[in-house]
């Protein structure tokens, strides 16, 4: 299944309406996701980094609020190296104080793979 985010899946195969067959189909994505946040003198300084994506594959990367009160936004997009790693330092305007989930997300890819971790956005 091309681009079929991690998780588990129902797959039959059918020929003429008949079910031939039926299987589950589990797709996992081994990529891992550090992050941190810091102020910085015009907003916060986000830097995140990953492994074990696969090489040379274009990640999008954004953090969500898990509190009512703030927008998601992108925090950019970084390209993994020939050994699946990645690092993107970014400053954005001043966040919301509180937790916020951080995701990466393959993009333009024939596999998906998605990594996340959280980050608390400090006074």
């Amino acid at each position: 299944m091309p681009a079929a985010p991690p998780g588990v899946y129902r797959v039959a195969i059918a020929a003429r309406g008949a079910v031939l067959g039926r299987a589950l189909y589990r797709v996992v994505s081994r990529a891992s996701l550090t992050a941190r946040v810091q102020p910085a003198p015009n907003g916060d300084r986000f830097t995140v980094s990953g492994r074990r994506f696969l090489p040379d594959i274009h990640i999008l990367l954004a953090a969500y609020p898990l509190f009512s009160g703030a927008r998601a936004f992108v925090l950019g997009t970084a390209r993994a190296d020939a050994e699946g790693r990645f690092a993107l330092r970014v400053v954005t305007r001043k966040g919301v104080p509180g937790e916020y989930v951080v995701r990466a997300y393959s993009v333009g890819s024939l596999a998906a793979q998605v990594a996340e971790t959280y980050v608390q956005v400090t006074v």
